[in-house]
C-alpha cells in the first residue's frame, strides 16, 4: 500500500463506510498484526489507526449516460461511497433492495465500468 492510497475503512458496513486516505504511516503489533494510519476524507475530518483488515482500495466508478442527479449528459466519474450516496437517493429500491446487487447490474450491463 502506498502514501496517498484512496481507501475504505468499515467496507462491511455499507450503511456507514468511511472513504480515507492511506498516511503512510503504520506500525507492527507484538501479535504480528499491522495497524494503519488514514485520513478520514474529506481532508481533516480526523484519522483512523485500525488493523490493516479493516480497510481496502476505494473503487472509482464512471459512467457516460446521464446521472439522476447531473444536469448534462457525458463522462461522470464517482467513488463507490459517492454511488452508495447516489443509490440511497435514486434507485427505486423496489427493483434494488441491495446497493450490491444494484452496482452488480449496473455493471455487468456496462452502465458503471470500474476504473482500474
Amino acid at each position: 500500500m502506498t502514501k496517498g492510497a484512496r481507501l475504505i475503512y468499515g467496507y462491511n458496513d455499507k450503511e456507514n463506510m468511511i472513504p480515507c486516505v492511506y498516511t503512510g504511516e503504520y506500525r507492527i503489533t507484538t501479535e504480528g498484526g499491522v495497524l494503519i494510519t488514514a485520513e478520514v476524507l474529506p481532508e481533516g475530518n480526523g484519522k483512523i489507526i485500525a488493523d490493516i483488515t479493516l480497510f481496502r482500495p476505494m473503487k472509482v466508478y464512471t459512467t457516460y449516460e446521464q446521472a439522476a442527479d447531473r444536469m448534462q449528459a457525458g463522462c461522470d466519474t464517482r467513488t463507490e461511497v459517492e454511488w452508495m450516496k447516489y443509490y440511497r437517493r435514486y434507485v427505486d429500491k423496489a427493483e434494488y433492495t441491495d446497493f450490491e446487487d444494484w452496482l452488480t447490474d449496473m455493471v455487468s450491463s456496462g452502465n458503471l465500468v470500474e476504473e482500474k
